[in-house]
Parts: C-alpha cells; structure tokens; sequence
C-alpha cells in the first residue's frame, strides 16, 4: 500500500470523525486510493441550520501533504445585476472589501464576477494531532463564507430596501 495515501487517509477519516462530532453534516464522501487519481479523497460538508453554503475537503494527488478547504459562491442574479449597474471604482471596491474581511481569517480569496471563490490549503501534519486547529479553521472558513454573504446583502438592500433575496447556488 502507498504510504502516502495511507497517511492522507488516517487524516481524512479524522476530519470526518471530528466535524461530526460537532454537528457538522457529511453530504458526500469519496474515495479513491488509486495514486495516480487527481482526487484521491473528498468530502462535502454541510455547515448546519441557518448556514446555506457546503464546503468541500479535497485532498489530491498534487498535493502531497496538503489538503484544501473550498467552495464556490455564486452571486445572485440580483446582486450581479446590481454590481454591473454600479461605476467600476464602486464595483472594484466591493471586491476590495470582500479581501479586507477574509483575509484576516487566513482564508483565500478569488473573485472572477460573477463567482467567489475561497479556498484555504491546510498540511496534514497541523492536524494530525490537533483537533482544535482544524475546527477553529473549519469555523474560520465558515465566517468567511457568511462575510460574503453578508456583504452581498448589505449591497442588496442598499439597491432594493423592500426587497426579497434568493437563495445563492453553490
């Protein structure tokens, strides 16, 4: 057996173990121990009530040692019709704050209109033994989603005070 994959597998069977047991949802688990796959092993993960946005846990054959938490936002019709009605130096201050409140969490952020995309890599061995490190991650990233949401909210109602939102699609 590959010890690599081995090692990637004791973690991703920890990270299930450990969102679990404090009330995270797996959606969706895959496995694949082939070596040459691209994924070797993923997880979706839902955040709970009131939390609308799963994440997923990736860990990959390029990275060796490392996994990644991530997921996609994808704006609303609304909040894209919005930012496109606006001047460009308003539009790009709106990407600009949405960098201001993530990145203090660690978390990466990228913005190709009309997708968020945050993402945060993590090494095996930050969280072979520390359960607390990952959750607080975990819960990291999770605000991160919700300030993206939020700040879309606030230009939402700034645009349309009575309005109604939709749901984000992931």
């Amino acid at each position: 057996m590959n010890n690599e994959i081995d090692v990637k597998e004791v973690a991703f069977n920890s990270i299930i173990q450990w969102l679990s047991d404090i009330g995270f949802i797996i959606e969706n688990k895959e496995i694949n121990k082939n070596p040459e796959s691209k994924i070797q092993f993923e997880l979706i993960v839902s955040t709970g009530i009131g939390y609308r946005y799963p994440f997923r846990i990736t860990f990959t054959n390029l990275l060796k040692d490392i996994f990644v938490i991530s997921t996609n936002i994808s704006l609303t019709e609304e909040d894209a019709k919005s930012i496109q009605s606006m001047k460009k130096r308003d539009r790009e201050q709106i990407f600009m704050d949405l960098r201001k409140l993530i990145f203090p969490l660690h978390i990466n952020i990228e913005t190709p209109f009309p997708r968020i995309f945050l993402y945060k890599e993590i090494t095996l061995d930050s969280v072979s033994t520390n359960k607390q490190f990952l959750i607080d991650e975990v819960y990291n990233f999770r605000n991160a989603m919700e300030l993206v949401k939020i700040r879309f909210d606030e230009l939402y109602y700034s645009f349309y005070p009575e309005g109604s939102r939709t749901d984000y699609s992931n």
